[in-house]
């Protein structure tokens, strides 16, 4: 178990060169773009950050 723990995952490693770690978002090619005090200002209002 222990070597079979040490070796990478194919899977996982394909996964990740995929760009599955992080989230994709669809948006349209005529979308603006956000300030980025704007969105510092939504996460504060929410108490995100």
């Amino acid at each position: 178990m222990a070597r079979q723990a040490l070796q990478p995952d194919p899977h996982r490693i394909a996964a990740a060169r995929r760009g599955r770690r992080f989230a994709a978002f669809d948006v349209p090619a005529d979308a603006g773009l956000s300030p980025a005090s704007r969105i510092q200002q939504a996460l504060d209002d929410d108490g995100v950050v």
